[in-house]
């Protein structure tokens, strides 16, 4: 991965949100970083563009009939954008990537509301007398934007507190052993970059996926071929990928359940649609002891999302130019 790519990573761990208390900045980085192996797919699928700056206050993607602005997305990365000074544009992959972590976020603030653990209004009212916001950002991502993620941060820890013991950390761990105890994957996986969020897109990447894969499996074409002259498609060849921080969680649950020389059906991450051709296996050897902060920043991103797919439906993530 290039340096530039590794910078991004690191920028998605360390949040160092210029103007926001450390209180915002830890809760984020905590949601967040279980998202790396999503960031190598997003590289893979969606190549790095310059782009000029932009309006952030322009809508990215919905959550339900909320925006997701350009401000919000630079609030996630730990940058101040506004309509004066904005910043320049991300590259789509990590735009689709923030934009999936802040989607998550609300859709599980809005679960943790329905069962009434979400923070009394009272407490965050007292949380932000302490903590004024300042005029930048108010001109940024907004008032309403930092009052609901600090709700979301207030409200998150602890629901982690009550099921990041250490007791479940070791199920975890003991559940999907192949995840975590250094066991290689070598794969083959052709990807297409589609926005995050539900749309026809989508749909329309699985069908030309679905003919991908057969013609490989049917001609025994090589995939170099098969995704030769349709530059919409990249083909990814690892010999040696991990079960954690390699590729986004999705696509490693996919290949956990592939036997050897196995074609996956299309699937879904927030930043594209793949399908995954497993080769070979080598089996890891590392125990808890040695991957205990892997294990439990997977169970971070797996909280999050479960929390999240009990409002989806009602709240879901679609594009902004989604009708």
């Amino acid at each position: 991965m290039s340096t530039m790519h590794m910078t991004t990573l690191n920028s998605i761990m360390t949040f160092r949100a210029q103007n926001l208390p450390s209180e915002v900045t830890n809760g984020l980085r905590s949601a967040c970083c279980a998202l790396c192996g999503l960031l190598t797919v997003a590289v893979l699928v969606a190549p790095t563009a310059a782009q000029p700056a932009l309006n952030p206050t322009e809508p990215l993607a919905f959550v339900g009939d909320q925006p997701i602005t350009r401000a919000e997305v630079d609030l996630q990365l730990g940058r101040v954008s506004t309509a004066d000074n904005p910043v320049a544009a991300l590259p789509p992959a990590l735009e689709g990537t923030t934009i999936h972590l802040i989607a998550l976020q609300r859709q599980a603030l809005q679960t943790l509301r329905e069962m009434k653990q979400s923070v009394a209004p009272t407490e965050l009212d007292k949380w932000f007398e302490e903590h004024p916001i300042t005029d930048e950002q108010r001109s940024g991502p907004g008032e309403e934007s930092i009052r609901q993620l600090m709700e979301f941060r207030l409200s998150w820890q602890p629901y982690l507190a009550k099921h990041l013991t250490d007791q479940n950390v070791q199920r975890h761990f003991d559940n999907q052993r192949q995840r975590f105890d250094g066991t290689l994957f070598n794969l083959e996986m052709i990807s297409t970059a589609v926005p995050p969020g539900t749309s026809p897109a989508r749909q329309v990447a699985v069908d030309k996926l679905l003919k991908l894969r057969q013609q490989a499996i049917e001609n025994g074409d090589e995939l170099s071929v098969v995704v030769r002259d349709d530059k919409a498609f990249e083909l990814l060849k690892a010999a040696k990928l991990r079960g954690s921080g390699d590729l986004h969680p999705t696509l490693i649950d996919t290949v956990l359940k592939l036997k050897k020389n196995e074609w996956s059906q299309p699937v879904h991450s927030p930043v594209g649609v793949h399908v995954i051709h497993l080769i070979d296996v080598t089996a890891g050897t590392r125990e808890l002891s040695e991957v205990e902060g892997e294990v439990r920043a997977h169970m971070l991103y797996f909280l999050l999302e479960h929390l999240a797919a009990k409002s989806s439906k009602q709240h879901p993530l679609r594009p902004a130019e989604q009708p």
